[in-house]
């Protein structure tokens, strides 16, 4: 679903990372950082994420439905584990999908991903685009210069994730029981500084 008007964070990331004359979108495409403690930037992510739950790309762990969005956010994104929230917008203030990045404690020097591309804009070349950016950016955004590798983890069902990983360059490090849900399997993927800090 596209929205417009969402909150971007004073002072957060705000830059072009797809200029109009490259873009498959014939517009400009800017990451901005959103912010995640208003309730209109946290409603709009997890309605997002139980779109995705719905159309069986990812499996969520929440059921929001629609009230007390920030109590919610939190379950999801824990505030221990230092969220911070991309919006990929076009020119025309359209918000085409965000990413997250989390702080990922049990895995050294790591921060974790999560991208979700509205389904319209999808095979377009944004969320290469923009994980391609967060691999070469990540310790920046976070504001942690010891981070050094970013990973995703996801299931087979999510293939329009896994098509974005393998293109922005990310390397698949195999397969694992997901401990949560059981029957699920998880792929995981890491950017190519110091991937084997993952499964150390």
């Amino acid at each position: 679903m596209n929205r417009t008007g969402l909150q971007a964070l004073s002072g957060g990331l705000d830059v072009l990372l797809v200029p109009g004359e490259q873009s498959r979108v014939r517009q400009a495409v800017w990451l901005r950082e959103l912010d995640h403690e208003t309730d209109e930037v946290a409603h709009a992510i997890l309605s997002d994420i139980m779109a995705e739950d719905a159309a069986g790309t990812l499996k969520a762990y929440v059921r929001y439905r629609g009230k007390n969005p920030q109590r919610w956010l939190a379950q999801v994104f824990p505030p221990m584990f230092k969220p911070r929230f991309l919006g990929l917008f076009l020119e025309d203030g359209t918000l085409a999908g965000w990413l997250s990045l989390v702080i990922a404690y049990d895995v050294p020097n790591s921060a974790g991903l999560g991208i979700i591309i509205h389904e319209a804009l999808r095979n377009k070349g944004l969320g290469t685009a923009a994980v391609q950016y967060c691999m070469d950016n990540t310790a920046a955004i976070m504001h942690d210069p010891g981070i050094t590798t970013l990973f995703y983890a996801t299931t087979e069902q999510n293939a329009p994730m896994c098509t974005v990983s393998a293109k922005a360059g990310m390397q698949p490090l195999g397969k694992h029981a997901d401990t949560l849900r059981p029957g699920y399997e998880m792929i995981w993927f890491a950017s190519k500084k110091n991937r084997d800090a993952v499964h150390e």
